[in-house]
């Protein structure tokens, strides 16, 4: 797949300005709509016919336009799931009857080799078309050019570049903040009396370990002689 960007446009005038390098190019418009334009082409000395399929996006609000342009070998690709989607049924097919042995392993045989010699096929096709949508991305591109010359165009490595260093340089500016913020003068704390809540009490003065001992004793002698009157009356 391959990707470019435009700073600003409306998806009429890329798929216009698109169906018109594909029709000069000689390849045919199968749909051609403001966010998508569909073709088929036959490049000369090929075997297989290419299907295209560019997609115009434009986030809801924004300004930029991203176009993206993907090329295919048609009946490569078309074998390769048709031999997929049926190796997926024969498996359902084998599990649900649960055949004998020989069975299987003829049916696995079969269906591997399907699927073996379809992969190998749309695996061919897969660097001539990524030459072809490097040539039909760069078409695009000069008559975007050509029919939105106050509009700035890139490519995706440029994007992602443009991307990274706007990502850079916040990071930067963040950092630079955060320095600053460190760095500046704390305000003086204002001295003034503090107020509390709490009534103040007085400090009660600390008993001596003479006096408590005296309170133990006077305590004890008052039980005791409680338990005394208790016992008499009882008596």
């Amino acid at each position: 797949m391959k990707r470019a960007f435009l700073d600003e446009g409306r998806p009429e005038e890329v798929a216009h300005a698109i169906r018109q390098v594909v029709e000069a190019r000689g390849a045919l418009v199968r749909e051609h709509v403001a966010r998508r334009v569909r073709f088929a082409d036959q490049p000369k000395g090929r075997a297989w016919l290419r299907d295209g399929y560019v997609g115009i996006y434009q986030p809801l609000g924004e300004p930029q336009v991203e176009v993206r342009l993907l090329l295919r070998a048609r009946w490569p690709w078309r074998i390769l799931w048709t031999v997929a989607l049926l190796n997926l049924v024969l498996a359902l097919v084998l599990v649900i009857t649960a055949p004998d042995g020989n069975t299987w392993f003829l049916a696995a045989f079969a269906g591997g080799f399907a699927l073996l010699a379809a992969a190998l096929v749309h695996l061919n096709t897969l660097e001539p078309v990524r030459q072809e949508e490097a040539a039909w991305m760069e078409a695009f591109e000069q008559e975007l050019r050509r029919e939105l010359p106050e509009t700035e165009l890139e490519d995706a490595l440029q994007h992602e570049r443009r991307a990274a260093e706007l990502e850079l340089e916040g990071e930067i500016a963040q950092r630079r903040v955060a320095r600053a913020r460190k760095s500046a003068p704390k305000p003086p704390k204002e001295k003034g009396r503090r107020f509390s809540l709490r009534p103040n009490k007085e400090k009660e003065p600390e008993e001596s370990p003479e006096d408590r001992l005296a309170k133990l004793r006077a305590r004890k002698a008052e039980l005791e002689a409680q338990q005394q009157r208790e016992a008499d009356g009882k008596a």
